[in-house]
């Protein structure tokens, strides 16, 4: 039985009324990019809107998926591929769910399109990038490869997160002095946790552990940009002057001259 009231009248919903192409598309004036799901987050992409509990608890699901695919950060790193596939597919179930209980048979809409499968191509070929990223594991594999380590990160490959960062903890815990550990560490928890307090820590810790690698100073610059700690920031990239391998990033100077001089430690 349908939870939609015959008393109920839909009214236009005022967020996308700009959606000229299709009604449910967020409107978004003041940007010039957005790679997320532009959908409507006041109707749930249907355009129409109601003064209904169930419609509201089913819009405010939508939003949910919406931003675990594309957080609303402000913060310039995507979430991991694993992380967007199961935020898609429950997005698209979502929606046609909501899409089936108030959606308007004649009315087109950007849920319908969504139900109909518009997302579909985009959710295939986020499973081959992550197939692709699974096979590259193997190859990547060094001496310096821990073996706990590359277990936690197939782990999060299939979408075990929990079990994954149990055995990343683990495996710090073992291999406290290891930079790589701690760099893997560090990428797991922005990529699939979004937690980059925590990420910083393990970040900044890879620049202390060994082998000294200018790739993990540049990782740690770049979160602690990123939190606002440019004070910080500056030292750590005035240190990695000395590794073995810093002729390998050309512009090194010229990034740590770009750098502000003053900021506050957070």
């Amino acid at each position: 039985m349908s939870t939609k009231s015959k008393k109920e009248e839909a009214t236009l919903c005022v967020d996308c009324l700009f959606a000229t192409v299709h009604p449910g598309l967020s409107y978004l004036p003041d940007e010039d990019f957005y790679f997320g799901v532009p959908v409507c987050s006041a109707c749930g992409g249907l355009g129409f809107v109601y003064d209904n509990p169930e419609f509201k608890r089913m819009v405010k699901e939508v939003n949910v998926s919406c931003s675990e695919y594309f957080p609303n950060d402000n913060l310039d790193f995507p979430t991991h591929p694993v992380v967007q596939l199961k935020a898609l597919k429950e997005l698209v179930e979502k929606i046609t769910k909501l899409n089936r209980e108030f959606g308007i048979k004649h009315c087109p809409s950007f849920a319908k399109m969504i139900a109909n499968g518009y997302l579909n191509t985009h959710i295939q070929n986020t499973k081959i990038l992550i197939e692709e990223i699974m096979a590259s594991l193997e190859q990547k594999k060094s001496s310096e490869t821990i073996d706990l380590c590359l277990s936690a990160k197939e782990k999060a490959l299939h979408g075990d997160l929990e079990e994954a960062h149990g055995m990343f903890k683990r495996c710090v815990e073992k291999h406290p002095d290891n930079s790589v550990v701690a760099s893997d560490y560090a990428n797991f928890l922005v990529a699939f946790k979004r937690d980059f307090n925590a990420a910083a820590i393990w970040f900044v810790r890879a620049t202390e552990g060994k082998p000294k690698k200018i790739k993990h100073f540049m990782n740690a610059v770049v979160i602690l940009k990123v939190l606002g700690r440019d004070f910080e920031a500056r030292n750590l990239l005035m240190q990695s002057l000395a590794c073995p391998d810093a002729d390998s990033v050309l512009d090194l100077k010229e990034v740590l001259k770009n750098l502000p001089t003053n900021g506050s430690i957070n």
